[in-house]
C-alpha cells in the first residue's frame, strides 16, 4: 500500500489492486472545500454538507486519481448484501446526485475498463476486489450487518465468476474501520448477531468487559474474507480507527452523527 499526495489531497492506493491491472484507493479528509464538521475532503451528497463544496471536492478527488469525474458509478447505501453488476448504460450515476445513484444497493461490481466504482463510509469498512488481469474489479460496504449478512461471500462470489476466476486469485483492499474499543455494542445487536451467526460465532465476536460489550468488528470482516474463499496475504489494509483519528477520517460514532464521507474507489484503467 501506498500513501499518495496531490494538491493538498491525501490518499492511500493499494499495490496488490496494482499488481492485477486495477487501480484501488481510499480517500482521507485531507484536501477539500467543506468546513466545520465536514472538514474537508467531504464526499458524501447526503450527509447535510453545501453541495457545492462536496462537488467541488469530487472533482479534486477524481481529477488527482486520473478517472474521469462524470464516469463514477455509486450507490445509496442501506447496509444490506445487495450487490449489482455495473455496465457502460451506469455511467455516471451517482457521480454528482446522490438521488441519481444505484439505489438500496451495497455492492458494485464491473467488468469495464474506464467504469470507477465508489462506495462512501465513516466507520464502516469498505472493501475494493480486483481480479487478476484487469478483468473485473468490485467494491462492497461491509457494514456489521451487511458483514454478517454475507455480503463479502456474494460480492467476491460474483466478481470470481463474472471474471473467470477463483476468489483466492483476487486482491482485497480495506478501508479504515471503528476498532473493538470504540465499537461498542448494545443488547439487540447480540441478539441479531446471534441470530445471523449462532451463539458460539457471535460469542468470538464480541469482547465483554464488566457490563459493557464490544464488537470485534475487524476480526469479524477477516473471518468473512476467509469463508469467501479469500487469502490473507491477497489483502491489504488501510488500518487505523476511524473513531481514533479525527485528523484524517470521518467518524458518525466520535462525531456524534454529523460529519463527512470517506470514500473507496476501484477501477480498471
Amino acid at each position: 500500500m501506498k500513501r499518495r499526495e496531490s494538491s493538498g489531497l491525501v490518499w492511500f492506493e493499494s499495490e496488490l489492486a496494482a499488481e492485477r491491472g486495477a487501480r484501488a484507493c481510499f480517500s482521507t479528509r485531507r484536501g477539500g472545500y467543506s468546513a466545520g464538521s465536514y472538514a474537508s475532503l467531504n464526499l458524501g451528497l447526503h450527509v447535510g454538507d453545501d453541495d457545492i463544496a462536496v462537488a467541488s471536492g469530487r472533482l479534486d478527488f477524481w481529477t488527482a486519481l486520473g478517472p474521469d469525474p462524470d464516469s463514477a458509478v455509486g450507490m445509496r447505501q442501506v447496509h444490506g448484501t445487495k450487490v449489482m453488476i455495473a455496465t457502460a448504460t451506469d455511467r455516471g450515476r451517482g457521480a454528482a446526485s446522490w438521488t441519481h445513484a444505484i439505489p438500496e444497493t451495497d455492492g458494485l461490481v464491473t467488468l469495464e475498463r474506464g467504469l470507477p466504482l465508489f462506495g462512501l463510509s465513516a466507520d464502516c469498512y469498505l472493501v475494493a476486489l480486483a481480479a487478476p488481469g484487469g478483468r473485473g474489479v468490485a467494491v462492497l460496504h461491509a457494514g456489521w450487518r451487511g458483514l454478517v449478512g454475507g455480503i463479502v461471500g456474494r460480492g467476491a462470489g460474483l466478481l470470481a465468476g463474472l471474471a473467470r476466476c477463483a476468489p483466492a486469485e483476487l486482491a482485497v483492499f480495506v478501508g479504515p474501520g471503528l476498532c473493538e474499543n470504540c465499537f461498542e455494542v448494545r443488547a439487540d445487536f447480540l441478539a441479531e448477531l446471534t441470530r445471523a451467526r449462532g451463539a458460539a460465532a457471535a460469542a468470538e465476536l464480541v469482547r465483554r468487559d464488566g457490563g459493557r460489550s464490544f464488537f470485534r468488528y475487524r476480526a469479524a470482516l477477516l473471518a468473512e474474507l476467509e469463508r469467501a474463499g479469500l487469502r490473507r496475504e491477497c489483502v491489504e489494509e488501510v488500518g487505523g480507527c476511524t473513531a481514533e483519528d479525527a485528523a484524517l477520517w470521518y467518524s458518525h460514532r466520535a462525531s456524534g452523527g454529523q460529519t463527512g464521507r470517506m470514500a473507496m474507489a476501484v477501477w480498471i484503467p
